[in-house]
């Protein structure tokens, strides 16, 4: 049995929102203490009455009310469960030794729920949790070779592919490999997550005030206004995912997305130019896409900045609603150098 998690109890989960088929859901994660129940214990070979901490998760269209929010506790698993409870789990280990700020992942999910990055969402808030209120250092994890989705939701969620482990398991008596990922807790400054809904006002007032900054002097009137309007649009701003970059706790960069692959807003403040964090923000939302094709309209001030990120024009500047832009594109195969 490994080392309690000792997860902070004021430690509180967040609601994501994730779109698939033009659908836009989140995932609401309820507290539900209990003991683990026999087919929890198989998969995660865990005794019976090895306590861990349950959460019942709901996916719901994104209209839904996103309050009710869970405390954390104390104990040795951190465990989400999804209605139909069994059918959505995932679970994080301490190891023991010289490894105790080492956590061994597992998860599971069933088909019928497949391709809804539902547990993408899981593994980056289940990480986030660890990695904020415990002293673990590295989280690993080992799907199959074959497990493609698997490996994927990993890479999603920021995990690095180590390699290949030959002959590691036995599964109905056939001989396994397995693949071997870790993510670890960054040293790095400036880290890069997916923002909540509560941290989209902070977002786009950071967005409003760089734009002021570097970009209002290039329109008239009529396109600072326009601008203004699309940052008050909320039904615009549900439909977006936020990546957000930060120096502590301060929020210090934004770029957002919307359907189907096109960057919408991309702002650092001013006082963290020149730090690679528009660069960390383009890397991860890059792994939320297997299509590496992306477009953003180009305000004057930022075209060289989207050349350096190896984008290129597709056509000249415009003018709509006041708002001058150039219309550009990212595509893997036409960069210079990947990122």
């Amino acid at each position: 049995m490994g080392l309690p998690l000792s997860v902070k109890q004021d430690t509180k989960l967040t609601v994501l929102p994730i779109m698939r088929k033009n659908r836009f859901y989140q995932i609401k994660i309820r507290l539900l203490d209990c003991l683990a129940p026999p087919v929890i214990q198989q998969h995660f070979q865990v005794s019976a009455d090895h306590g861990f901490l349950a959460f019942k998760v709901a996916v719901e269209r994104s209209s839904a009310d996103t309050g009710c929010l869970a405390d954390l506790a104390d104990r040795d698993i951190v465990e989400i469960i999804a209605f139909h409870q069994l059918q959505k789990s995932i679970g994080a280990f301490r190891k023991n030794n010289i490894h105790r700020q080492t956590a061994e992942m597992g998860y599971y999910l069933a088909e019928e729920y497949w391709g809804m990055d539902i547990m993408t969402e899981a593994i980056r808030q289940l990480c986030k949790i660890i990695f904020d209120t415990t002293d673990i250092l590295r989280i690993y994890a080992e799907p199959f070779t074959y497990n493609t989705g698997s490996r994927r939701a990993l890479e999603k969620a920021g995990f690095a592919f180590e390699g290949i482990m030959k002959n590691n398991a036995v599964k109905n008596g056939k001989v396994l490999d397995m693949a071997l990922y870790s993510l670890t807790r960054t040293m790095e400054p400036y880290p890069v997550r997916r923002l909540t809904y509560e941290e989209i006002p902070q977002a786009l007032e950071l967005c409003w005030r760089v734009f002021l900054e570097f970009e209002a002097p290039e329109y008239s009137p009529e396109g600072i206004a326009a601008f203004r309007a699309s940052l008050d649009d909320k039904e615009r701003n549900r439909k977006m995912v936020f990546y957000g970059a930060f120096d502590g706790d301060a929020l210090v960069g934004v770029l957002s997305m919307r359907e189907p692959q096109h960057i919408s807003g991309f702002f650092v403040d001013a006082a963290y130019h020149r730090r690679g964090i528009g660069r960390r923000l383009l890397e991860a939302m890059r792994r939320d896409y297997t299509r590496q094709v992306f477009t953003v309209n180009s305000s004057p001030y930022a075209v060289e900045v989207y050349r350096h990120l190896e984008f290129v024009p597709t056509s000249g500047e415009q003018t709509v609603d006041g708002l001058r832009f150039t219309p550009m594109q990212y595509s893997a195969k036409t960069a210079v150098s990947g990122i």
